[in-house]
Parts: C-alpha cells; sequence; structure tokens
C-alpha cells in the first residue's frame, strides 16, 4: 500500500508539471476538458489589435490628413492625460472632468497662442476673466465643431466625455477663456461641474489641481514628439502599463480617422470589446473614461488643425 501511495503522488507530480509546461508553451495537444488559465487583460489587448487590424484595413489612414490631425492629437492626449492622472486609484469621475477640462482648455489656448504670436489676450493667465464674452471670436470658438459636439455614451461606455464636452461648451459661451488666469479657469470648470454633475459631486482642491497638472507638465514639453508623448504616458506610472498601453493606442487610432462614419463605427466597437472582456470593472471604468473623453475631444476639436493646415510638422 505504501508503494501504491508513493506511485500515485509522484504520478499526479508528473501530471501537473506536464499541464504547467503546456500552458507555458501554449501547448493546444491538452485534453479537451483542461483549460490553461487566461490573462483577462492580455486577451483584450489582443481582441483589441485583431479589431485594429480588421477597422484600418476597412478605413485606410490618409497621409495628408494626417497633418491636419496632429494639432488635435496633441490636445485630445493632454485631454485624457488630465482625465487619467485625477481618476486615479479612487475613481472620482469629478476630478476626472475638472482637470481634464482645465487640460483641454490650455491646451487649445497654447495652440492658439503658438498660431498667433504676439496677439492680444491670447496669453491665458492674465486678464479680468469677465463673463459673457465667449462667442465673441476667442479661440474655443474658432474650433469648437457646432455640428458634432457630443459623441453618446452608449458609443463610448462612460458619461466622462460628454460632461468634457458639455462644460467645455458652456465656459465657451459664457467666458473668454483667452483672458482667464489659472485659478480664475479652474473654478469656473469647478463650477459648471458642479452644475452638471451635482452640488455634492467630489472635485478636486485647486491645490490638488495643480499638483495634477504639473505631473502633466512633467511628462512633456511643447517639443516633445507625438509618438513620444504616447510613450511617456504607457511609462507615467499613473495606471498598470497594460492598461494604459491600450488607452495610448486608442489616441492613435483615433487621431488617424477622417470620416465621422469611420470614428462613430470605431468608437461603438471599441466600448464593446471592453464593456464584454472579462477584465474587472474597475479596469473597464479606468479604460472607458479615458477612451471616451478622447472620444469626445476628437470630435469636439475637429477645427482645430485647419488653420495651419500647410505648416502643420
Amino acid at each position: 500500500m505504501k508503494r501504491l501511495n508513493v506511485f500515485l503522488f509522484s504520478a499526479a507530480l508528473i501530471i501537473c508539471f506536464a499541464v504547467f509546461t503546456s500552458c507555458s508553451s501554449n501547448d493546444t495537444s491538452l485534453p479537451e476538458m483542461y483549460v490553461c488559465p487566461v490573462n483577462n487583460m492580455e486577451k483584450l489587448q489582443n481582441d483589441i489589435t485583431a479589431y485594429n487590424a480588421n477597422f484600418n484595413a476597412q478605413y485606410p489612414q490618409s497621409r495628408s490628413f494626417w497633418k491636419v490631425l496632429r494639432k488635435i492629437a496633441k490636445v485630445l492626449f493632454q485631454d485624457v492625460k488630465g482625465a487619467t492622472v485625477s481618476y486615479g486609484t479612487d475613481q472620482k469621475l469629478g476630478k476626472a472632468v475638472v482637470v481634464g477640462v482645465c487640460a483641454s482648455l490650455k491646451a487649445v489656448i497654447n495652440n492658439n497662442t503658438s498660431n498667433n504670436s504676439g496677439s492680444s489676450g491670447s496669453s491665458g493667465n492674465t486678464g479680468s476673466g469677465s463673463t459673457g464674452s465667449g462667442g465673441d471670436g476667442t479661440c474655443l470658438d474658432r474650433h469648437i465643431d457646432p455640428i458634432n459636439e457630443l459623441v453618446p455614451e452608449g458609443e463610448t461606455g462612460s458619461e466622462a466625455g460628454n460632461l468634457h464636452n458639455t462644460i467645455i461648451c458652456n465656459i465657451a459661451q459664457a467666458y473668454d477663456v483667452d483672458t482667464l488666469s489659472d485659478v480664475q479657469m479652474f473654478n469656473a470648470v469647478t463650477q459648471e461641474t458642479l452644475a452638471e454633475m451635482g452640488a455634492t459631486t467630489e472635485v478636486p482642491s485647486y491645490q490638488s489641481y495643480q499638483s495634477y497638472m504639473n505631473n502633466i507638465n512633467a511628462l512633456d514639453n511643447d517639443s516633445t514628439s507625438f509618438d513620444q508623448q504616447l510613450t511617456n504616458f504607457v511609462n507615467s506610472g499613473w495606471l498598470p502599463t497594460d492598461q494604459a498601453q491600450i488607452i495610448a493606442n486608442y489616441v492613435q487610432q483615433i487621431t488617424s480617422l477622417e470620416s465621422d462614419a469611420a470614428l462613430t463605427q470605431y468608437f461603438t466597437g471599441f466600448a464593446t470589446i471592453v464593456r464584454n472582456s472579462n477584465i474587472s470593472n474597475d479596469e473597464k471604468s479606468s479604460i472607458l473614461v479615458a477612451t471616451s473623453v478622447a472620444a469626445n475631444s476628437r470630435v469636439l476639436w475637429g477645427n482645430l488643425g485647419e488653420d495651419d493646415t500647410e505648416t502643420a510638422e
């Protein structure tokens, strides 16, 4: 009996070792009743990669349009960084909206300043911040696409992007944003966020907001290429690398699409893949908040590159 027990124990060890080795080497010769463990995030990445390949075959990228999109891409990515760095581990949507909107406004003002060097009212950090002058030729009015301002939540999987665009449009109507100081902009965006989301919504303090913006500014500068910005974002540590890579790939993908039909189809398909995946709800939320902001930003700033198509790098 003792010899039989030793034999059975040894046989069990051999089987376990064989199974472990087979899973590690992706051997498909195992009996059908055994299923190797699956990394859900890795599977999601593979599903998205396959989706992108099929999508790009249907909608080839336009090299000429990419010159226009480079300006959009940098502003769009600032929006995403603002939402991502502030959403963090506590996942407070109000924080993501406030910081994402402020990052977006600052990026557009910076773009406007670089295109109109020396023009008045484009410093973005001086002035009285009087209300009621939005709609009178500010940089926001020139660049916001009046036809397509929102991407439905059903297409993106999160309300974050709708809130992002709604608040920016409200700010554009109420303020001459080019003249707002940093604290005035923060206060205006915070007030609009509370109006849209409710008075009990948790929003960042001004000190927290400054810390978030410092983190964003430390990641890149105006001369950082778009590709390097994507790499820096993935390596920032704000999210696990695999999640950050999915978001970076999404940003790169949507900044290469030209038609509204292609964008709508891509937004919807991507969100469906993420929602149907087996990653955790928190992981889904982190990805979809960022990509919802990206999708809405891509639509909102659709006119951003038109003023300097000829001079875009």
